[in-house]
């Protein structure tokens, strides 16, 4: 495998993160935070979603040692790999906020005719893997061969399956361990964030 250092400019976020050329194609690789795992999170949610056939950015796992340039925490061993994306991807709060002056960021998200389906199964996975980080910025649109807005691969889930949970703070309710139920941007828990947007839409 013949492995390049392309950029230390991939994206902002606090995990180390660049760009690389393998064998020929671009890749983004990313690290751990403190004593996380994220690349065994995002590996295992996007298998979930391979089963499920959503439209998503595929990850796999990297040794760390092929990619020296990316930091890694408490020895962790592993990264985050995944090939670029063919089309340019926009943050959608940056288009929400240059093309509306509007406070509610779902009524920017119907104006611009966006998928909701693709929005539901989106905020749907989230739930049903307890990603705890899927802020404005972690979700983005692109635009298609004919210059539409649309739907970008779902991306980002390394704040999920528990990955920086630490046992002693898990929950036993009915002689199981639960996470928190934590969500983003829209409500506070996952059950309210799918409620409302099963009312809306």
């Amino acid at each position: 495998m013949n492995i390049k250092l392309l950029s230390t400019q991939a994206s902002s976020g606090v995990l180390s993160k660049f760009l690389y050329d393998i064998d020929g194609e671009v890749y983004l690789v990313k690290g751990n935070y403190n004593n996380c795992k994220e690349p065994f999170s995002e590996v295992l949610v996007s298998r979930y979603n391979n089963l499920l056939k959503n439209n998503h950015i595929e990850y796999t796992l990297g040794k760390s040692v092929d990619f020296k340039e990316i930091k890694m925490n408490n020895g962790f061993e592993y990264v985050s790999v995944c090939k670029m994306h063919s089309r340019k991807m926009y943050k959608y709060y940056a288009i929400h906020e240059t093309l509306s002056k509007k406070d509610n960021i779902l009524e920017t998200y119907d104006m611009l005719k966006l998928s909701t389906t693709h929005l539901m199964k989106m905020f749907l996975t989230d739930a049903a893997v307890g990603n705890c980080d899927r802020h404005l910025n972690n979700f983005d649109i692109e635009y298609d061969d004919e210059g539409k807005i649309v739907n970008s691969p779902m991306l980002d889930f390394g704040d999920s399956m528990l990955s920086n949970v630490v046992e002693r703070k898990l929950k036993i309710i009915g002689g199981e361990k639960l996470g928190p139920d934590v969500s983003k941007p829209f409500k506070g828990t996952h059950k309210e964030q799918v409620r409302l947007l099963f009312k809306r839409y």
